[in-house]
Order: C-alpha cells, then structure tokens, then sequence
C-alpha cells in the first residue's frame, strides 16, 4: 500500500512536470524579426537571389541536362560491402 503511494506521488510529479514544460514550449514568443513561419534567416533579401544572374535569352538557350543513370544492383552491392565492413570492424567506422 505504501509503495503504491510512492509510486502514485512520483507518476503525478512526472506528470505536472512535463505539463508544466510543454506549457512552457508552447508560450515562447518568436522574435519580431522573424515571418509568419519564423525563418528569418532562410529568405534571401528582396531582389536578391541565385536566378538573377539568368537573363531572358540564357534562360532560352539552356539545355537540360541528363538524368544521371543508377544501377540499383551496384548501389546494393555497395550498401553491402560497406555494410561488412562495419560489421568486420567497427571501430574504425567511428574513426573516419
């Protein structure tokens, strides 16, 4: 009966905690700075971006390149190896 209480008291301990701390996630303000979906720092300045530099007449000229060509087997075969090789030793893995 005793331990049940403990065990009770520390659940709902736990518990108010974690309320408590999503409660706090929850209220933090964004920063003025920032948009609607707070990514300040991901939008590039107005006017300004990788694209500017094609013009018209390069956008017109441009030829596509090819889809590069995989061979799933190989690929496969490569996951495997590397796959051995960690297996074999891992140690040298966290080395690299």
């Amino acid at each position: 009966m005793r331990l049940q209480k403990i065990i009770l008291a520390a659940v709902a301990l736990i518990t108010g905690s974690l309320a408590a701390v999503a409660a706090n996630a929850q209220t933090q303000p964004r920063p003025a700075d920032q948009g609607p979906e707070g990514l300040s720092s991901a939008r590039p300045e107005s006017g300004v971006g990788k694209s500017d530099r094609w013009t018209a007449d390069m956008m017109r000229r441009a030829e596509p390149m090819p889809l590069p060509k995989v061979d799933p087997e190989a690929v496969l075969a490569e996951a495997r190896r590397q796959a051995r090789e960690r297996k074999r030793d891992p140690q040298d893995s966290h080395q690299e």
